[in-house]
């Protein structure tokens, strides 16, 4: 990532300690929880991209999850270190496009972190890391804002978009991820801080998937 995109992430540190936007305050960050709650995590492997101020990688790691946390950001990631910190959290000094960990997650987890890498490196990302942290049993999962929602940032309060602030469409994301033989098994909308603000998606392998919807089936028809 270059200079100027690590340099402003490093002095947004104070923005995100305001309210709303801390945290402990922050509604968006406590429904994005509920929603992860479908999950046992217990003894589980997590890579947590763009980990920020660490408030994922604290719930991940107090429901027993084993997290690794990478984010480029330097103060971001002395204030995780230093207010959620866990003994199950290794915190990593890392630009995503420079990860070159073989290890085998099983979750894989990107919250509000896709639309702020550069476009053109989307692809390139996604294709490394699911050909080399994956295995037939992950799930990887997305958070990302909406389509329309950045259009309408960008139309009506462009000097509130952070220095790189890119829409997906939700055919895309599932069209590049279904390229790499994943699925959506859960995709929604929710809001933020406002109505129909982000797009969420949890993708599986296509045999994990069969797997998860033979069992749904089960439950729902029986034998």
């Amino acid at each position: 990532m270059n200079k100027d995109v690590v340099d402003f992430y490093n002095n947004r540190l104070d923005y995100y300690l305001e309210k709303p936007f801390r945290p402990e305050d922050n509604p968006r960050i406590k429904i994005m929880q509920r929603l992860l709650d479908v999950h046992d995590y217990k003894d589980k492997t997590i890579l947590d991209v763009g980990c920020g101020l660490g408030a994922h990688s604290k719930y991940f790691a107090d429901r027993g999850g084993i997290v690794t946390a990478i984010d480029f950001a330097e103060r971001l990631l002395d204030y995780a270190k230093e207010y959620n910190n866990h003994s199950n959290i290794t915190y990593v000094s890392q630009d995503i496009n420079a990860y070159t960990s073989n290890t085998k997650f099983d979750y894989l987890f990107f919250c509000d972190v896709l639309e702020h890498l550069p476009k053109e490196e989307i692809f390139q990302i996604l294709q490394r890391i699911t050909k080399h942290n994956t295995h037939k049993d992950s799930i990887v999962i997305m958070e990302v804002p909406n389509a329309a929602f950045i259009d309408a940032m960008q139309k009506y309060f462009p000097n509130k978009l952070q220095i790189i602030d890119n829409g997906y469409k939700m055919d895309y994301l599932i069209s590049i991820m279904d390229y790499f033989d994943f699925i959506p098994v859960r995709v929604g909308i929710f809001r933020g801080d406002v109505n129909i603000q982000y797009d969420r998606y949890e993708f599986a392998t296509k045999e994990k998937a069969d797997e998860y919807y033979r069992i749904e089936l089960k439950r729902i028809y029986g034998k």
